[in-house]
């Protein structure tokens, strides 16, 4: 973003304009936006009001004109990766017909929405194209120009992250939170208390401080919290009845099912001043201060990541976890567990080869099944894959088999 839009000279010398620039003044209320076609939005009509809490990016060019479409990249790069996280969305309009534009949008794979026969380019009095405006969280114009400014761009959305931060959450990242926090109470009504905090973590760390889905999420969070918290209490009983083994056995409970949260920090102290102070629980806790071998997994799982291996990354990851949950290698392999569970094309990709051994017996078997004409059989386990493997591609090949029999 920062390097096409220092290019100011060349930006200029591409930009359409038909008189001198008459620019909104900052601080104003910005006019609301319409469009009569919206794509990328599902056909739905996109205003400000739907903006509002976010900072709004409204980018407006002219289709039979180069310039407008110089920045599409940068543009797309930065809402698919910055913008989704900070709370900042981008909206393009132009007054071109739908028809003409969706064919450069599909080209350029633009994935922000884009308004198209609109007029707001009147309201915001546009006289030069590409032009850009940023409307901050309470709807207000806080910069309007030539995107080749782009530094002084960069600088004003830096300068509402400091001082105006959004409060709503992008309809990206709003949406991932959402599935996160569905996985998380399905894990946790299954007593997975593991997958329900890891889940947890990341729907609260998507959803944007002020946004009612923030709140969601903490709640759930603290619900978790609340768990953890029950079995450090009943690990403090234990200490000052001397039984150690129950003490540890409460506190590991913690330091296995709830990494990351207040109640695991806790619970990992409570451990390490148990060892030091008690030779008998250290005796209990064994070897977890560090392994040779955890640190070689890690290793290796950061070099599948590399390889963009990311399901064997993952599961190396979770071996590490589980083996030696209360060692630092352990937290080393939960972050970067974490980072890739971040990751919804990761994470597919990590289901896809969880599943790949069952599903790819299960399809084969089917196959051999509807080849006999034991299509009850073959139902059977082609539905099994649909039902244990729902998210994996292999639910794709099966559903297509099913539809096949039918």
């Amino acid at each position: 973003m920062h390097t096409r839009w220092s290019w100011t000279a060349l930006a200029l010398s591409l930009a359409v304009t038909s008189g001198a620039w008459a620019q909104l003044e900052k601080g104003s209320i910005a006019p609301d936006i319409e469009a009569k076609v919206w794509l990328n939005t599902d056909g739905e009509a996109i205003s400000l009001q739907d903006t509002r809490g976010m900072i709004t990016v409204l980018y407006f060019w002219v289709s039979f004109h180069e310039g407008g479409k110089y920045f599409f990249d940068d543009l797309n790069v930065f809402e698919n990766s910055q913008g989704v996280a900070m709370g900042v969305r981008i909206i393009g309009l132009t007054s071109g017909e739908a028809k003409r534009t969706e064919p450069g949008i599909k080209k350029h794979k633009i994935f922000f929405p884009v308004g198209c026969e609109s007029k707001a380019d009147q309201d915001y009095r546009v006289e030069f194209w590409p032009y850009m405006v940023i409307v901050d969280p309470e709807g207000k114009v806080a910069w309007s120009g030539s995107p080749a400014d782009g530094s002084e761009a960069v600088t004003t959305i830096r300068d509402i992250l400091a001082t105006n931060p959004p409060t709503r959450t992008h309809p990206k990242a709003a949406a991932a939170a959402r599935s996160q926090l569905g996985v998380a109470r399905a894990a946790l009504q299954t007593e997975d208390y593991s997958g329900a905090t890891r889940a947890a973590r990341i729907a609260l760390e998507k959803a944007m401080t002020g946004d009612t889905l923030k709140t969601h999420c903490q709640e759930f969070v603290d619900l978790l919290e609340a768990l953890g918290r029950d079995a450090i209490l009943r690990a403090d009983r234990a200490v000052s009845a001397e039984n150690w083994s129950e003490a540890v056995r409460q506190l590991r409970f913690v330091t296995r099912h709830f990494r990351g949260l207040d109640c695991y920090r806790t619970a990992k102290d409570k451990l390490d001043k148990l060892a030091k102070d008690h030779e008998n629980v250290k005796r209990e806790l064994g070897d977890i201060a560090g392994s040779e071998a955890a640190k070689a997994d890690i290793k290796r799982a950061r070099q599948f990541v590399e390889q963009r291996k990311f399901g064997e990354a993952y599961v190396l990851l979770e071996k590490v976890v589980a083996t030696y949950p209360d060692s630092a290698e352990a937290d080393a392999a939960d972050a970067l567990r974490g980072r890739l569970a971040g990751d919804a094309r990761v994470m597919a990709e990590v289901t896809d080869y969880k599943a790949a051994k069952d599903c790819k017996e299960w399809i084969s078997s089917a196959r051999s099944y509807i080849a006999a004409r034991r299509l009850t059989e073959a139902r059977a386990l082609l539905r099994r894959v649909l039902d244990e493997y729902p998210d994996s591609s292999f639910a794709d090949e099966a559903m297509t088999e099913l539809v096949r029999i039918q």
